[in-house]
């Protein structure tokens, strides 16, 4: 049964994992903000106070100019709206890739979770795939080596137990002794 693309996607599917993963890529976008913020700061130190157009007042002394020049914008009024939009606009893409990263390396561990719970009563999930962009392929791979060979593990005692039922001891020792060798093909003769 597949499911609906268009479904909604639960995002937080193991939030302390992810919470955690965000606030470390979030770590790094406030020391990126930090650093761009001391930049400006000296920045600003060396060169705020440099107007933007050229009034220049040797030229023209009055009173009038001395006061647009009073008025007018320096880098720092111009620039500090710009820094600041563009600052938010990095720590929300930051917050937003660190959530789709997260989930394509949660969802995986999410379901190994589950997994090894079931593997563990002793009813092993189906064997699944990940989607194309998870994270963990390989682990996840070896994940359904490992339920496979639970399952015949489970086949073969089973076997086993009704070759004993069945007052059959050759065939059960055969079939418990793949359980306990499983490539050791001398002992399987033996």
């Amino acid at each position: 049964m597949r499911r609906n693309r268009k479904a909604r996607k639960q995002y937080f599917v193991d939030k302390p994992f992810q919470l955690g993963f965000i606030k470390k890529i979030s770590v790094l976008a406030i020391v990126f903000v930090a650093v761009s913020l001391i930049v400006f700061a000296v920045v600003y130190h060396l060169y705020g106070g440099v107007a933007v157009s050229g009034i220049d007042p040797l030229y023209d002394a009055s009173t009038s100019t001395v006061e647009k020049l009073a008025r007018q914008a320096t880098v720092f009024d111009l620039l500090w709206p710009v820094l600041g939009v563009t600052l938010c606009v990095i720590l929300l893409v930051t917050f937003l890739y660190g959530m789709v990263l997260s989930h394509r390396m949660a969802g995986p561990l999410y379901r190994m979770r589950l997994d090894l719970q079931q593997l563990l009563i002793g009813t092993p999930r189906p064997d699944r795939s990940l989607r194309a962009n998870d994270e963990f392929k390989n682990l996840y791979e070896e994940m359904n080596k490992v339920k496979g060979r639970h399952r015949a593990l489970v086949a073969s005692l089973h076997r086993a137990v009704n070759a004993l039922d069945a007052d059959n001891p050759q065939k059960a020792r055969k079939e418990l002794v793949s359980v306990l060798f499983p490539n050791d093909d001398a002992s399987r003769d033996a």
